[in-house]
């Protein structure tokens, strides 16, 4: 909830993707469980970006968490990383500017979503899984912190065909930071 009310303190700092995700992994790999196979692929050209680290683990463990809710008995969750340049006029979501982004970009081979869903995900309290458990805070808290770092959040899905959502974030040339060992490491 404080993070919806932007009260929520970050200490955004330089994080290098390959070994983030890496470090990361092994908490997704518990999310999701043995039945689902986890394919990531991390690009050797994948920017550095600035961001809370512990926000952006729950980006990713959130993304992760709805994908296998998404694939009872078995499925494929990737994770995939890339730099991609905006140029002037090229059409952006959510006001994105031209530049230099991490492009990440997590799919599921699940159930997928009906277009009334799809437009609703974000929001807080949302969910479909009525008396199973679900807050519907999952998917709003990754928006919430994304957008937060000046992203943004496109989502693809049809019903009985997956989803796919991409996140940008600006990239930066700024050298990364160590990170301190998560507490669930």
């Amino acid at each position: 909830l404080l993070s919806f009310a932007r009260r929520q303190s970050t200490t955004a700092r330089v994080i290098d993707l390959k070994s983030f995700i890496e470090e990361v992994t092994p908490l997704i790999r518990r999310v999701v469980g043995d039945q689902i196979r986890l394919d990531i692929h991390v690009d050797a050209a994948t920017p550095h970006i600035r961001f809370d680290s512990t926000q952006f683990e729950q980006v990713l463990v959130n993304l992760a968490a709805n994908a296998r809710d998404a694939m009872p008995g078995s499925g494929t969750l990737s994770i995939r990383t890339e730099h991609k340049v905006i140029k002037e006029g090229e059409p952006g979501v959510d006001g994105r500017m031209p530049g230099h982004y991490l492009v990440m970009t997590v799919a599921d081979t699940g159930i997928g979503m009906a277009p009334e869903v799809r437009q609703r995900i974000f929001e807080p309290f949302f969910s479909t899984k009525h008396g199973q458990g679900g807050t519907g805070l999952g998917l709003a808290v990754a928006y919430g912190a994304v957008r937060q770092h000046s992203g943004s959040i496109e989502v693809e899905s049809v019903e009985y065909h997956g989803s796919t959502f991409r996140i940008y974030v600006p990239a930066t040339t700024m050298t990364p930071e160590r990170r301190e060992t998560p507490a669930w490491a």
